[in-house]
């Protein structure tokens, strides 16, 4: 998958499937990067992973495509970036890691655990979090990045855990990557915010959802 667009308002967006690499790179790759060569202006591929910039980058080389103003960055790089350049102002929090994210919701499921009986009706539901940690806070990113919170959960059980959750990374003054995300993003949508990333974008090698 090929998107490209522009910074500059208003935006100029063109969307490409593509289901060979080799084709992707010769029908949409190479031209964009080749546009208006010579010309001075920041230019930037998003793709998935370093490793895969670092091939594209590789290829470039061997076909002698210029990569003059072209900077490679893999999603994470690029939210660092952008944040930095054009969300001065949103008063942004870091995201704690995913890693740690699980300890803590391990460590408040296992909490609870112990303080119940055998027979309790809830303890089905926490063993069921327990076993699959990363299912759990994929779920709960979903309910966060649809604007919800642990508050919104039906059953009280979980709006506990995941409330608790909240709570233990604000306190270390950290918070969830997703809400950061979004509140950057509302944050860049200012014409100030634009003009100091400028350039144009071309995120490739993503699955179409």
């Amino acid at each position: 998958m090929r998107i490209s667009a522009s910074f500059v308002e208003p935006p100029r967006i063109e969307f490409f499937l593509y289901r060979h690499a080799d084709t992707a790179w010769r029908e949409a790759i190479r031209p964009w990067l080749e546009r208006d060569r010579g010309r001075l202006q920041r230019s930037y591929v998003v793709v998935p992973t370093r490793g895969q910039a670092q091939a594209l980058k590789q290829r470039c080389l061997l076909e002698g495509v210029a990569l003059l103003g072209v900077e490679f960055l893999s999603p994470g790089l690029a939210r660092k970036k952008w944040l930095a350049l054009g969300a001065t102002g949103a008063r942004l929090k870091p995201g704690l890691g995913r890693e740690l994210l699980m300890l803590g919701l391990g460590t408040i499921v296992e909490r609870r655990l112990r303080g119940l009986s055998a027979e309790a009706s809830e303890r089905g539901l926490l063993k069921s979090l327990q076993s699959d940690l990363d299912r759990a806070l994929d779920d709960f990113d979903e309910l966060l990045k649809a604007g919800f919170g642990p508050g919104d959960f039906a059953l009280e059980t979980l709006r506990e855990v995941f409330g608790e959750l909240v709570a233990w990374v604000e306190a270390r003054g950290y918070d969830f990557a997703s809400r950061q995300v979004m509140r950057a993003s509302a944050a860049m949508q200012s014409p100030d915010a634009a003009g100091k990333i400028g350039g144009r974008v071309l995120v490739h090698g993503f699955g179409a959802e």
